[in-house]
């Protein structure tokens, strides 16, 4: 990663948030990074900062990641956005397996 990286971790759970950003800091300790706990705050974040990635959980408190990764292409549609999750349940994967084969199609 470069120097100077502004870097969106949205993710509810405190324990993965200190993973994601311990990991993150540890390949670039010069990025910052920004924290939203749920959907809401980080569209609030996302409105008045311009960042260089998001990782985004895929289930949040108040919504899925699918739900906010829509209200977050409103704001800034060409952000690469990186979908984590806890879960290994491949039912998460089926809502996005088919859009990945149109997308390249």
């Amino acid at each position: 990663m470069n120097k100077g990286l502004n870097i969106l971790v949205i993710e509810d759970m405190a324990e993965f948030r200190v993973i994601i950003n311990t990991m993150l800091k540890e390949l670039a300790p010069d990025i910052r990074i920004e924290e939203a706990i749920d959907e809401s705050s980080a569209i609030e974040l996302i409105k008045v900062k311009k960042f260089d990635c998001v990782f985004l959980d895929y289930l949040l408190a108040d919504s899925t990641g699918y739900s906010a990764l829509k209200r977050i292409r409103e704001h800034q549609p060409n952000i690469p956005v990186i979908m984590v999750t806890a879960y290994d349940n491949t039912t998460i994967t089926q809502g996005f397996a088919p859009k990945l084969v149109e997308i390249r199609t």
